[in-house]
């Protein structure tokens, strides 16, 4: 949407352009116009209205200008009012639950020793984990919670998960 006339006044507009031609930046140049005609303008408002006048800012003089402010403005800057936050300690983490590896099978083992029962002798309540390669026996200690393994099956049974579920789990751990 075009505007019809200006909001700026002429004396204002001829400021501007000074101010620029100097090499001042917007910033400096909004301070100018408030010395001057006491009207407080953004940078972004002198911005755009050199943009709209069609002036174009020396870029290196600007540049420069800018960084030597930069430079004043944080070498007045006073110091801060309060020491800055110490960052919080972080709790170490359990150690993994270790599991030997057979040599020959390179295979993770529990260390329980199973009964070596075969399935029609399991009770609702025993481990169901097999052992052997053909007819299969189970190892037969105790089931641990809902699982149809021991503990120490269980263990093995179940990997850690993905990152987002482990962050999850001591989520858990710490309201419990």
């Amino acid at each position: 949407m075009k505007r019809h006339g200006s909001s700026w006044p002429e004396p204002l507009d001829a400021a501007l352009r000074v101010a620029l031609a100097k090499g001042c930046t917007f910033t400096q140049a909004a301070a100018v116009l408030k010395d001057l005609f006491g009207v407080e303008l953004s940078r972004s408002a002198v911005g755009g209205r050199a943009f709209r006048l069609g002036i174009l800012a020396d870029r290196a003089a600007t540049r420069e200008k800018a960084l030597q402010s930069l430079v004043t403005a944080r070498a007045a800057r006073q110091p801060a009012k309060y020491p800055p936050r110490p960052k919080p300690k972080v709790k170490p983490m359990p150690a993994p639950q270790q599991f030997t590896c057979d040599a020959i099978t390179g295979l993770r083992q529990a260390d329980v020793v199973p009964r070596l029962l075969p399935l029609l002798d399991l009770a609702p309540d025993q481990c169901r984990w097999p052992y052997g390669d053909g007819p299969f026996v189970f190892c037969g200690c105790r089931v641990w919670e809902a699982s149809p393994y021991c503990a120490e099956h269980t263990g093995l049974a179940r990997s850690s998960g993905t990152r987002g579920e482990q962050m999850a789990t001591r989520g858990l751990e710490r309201v419990a």
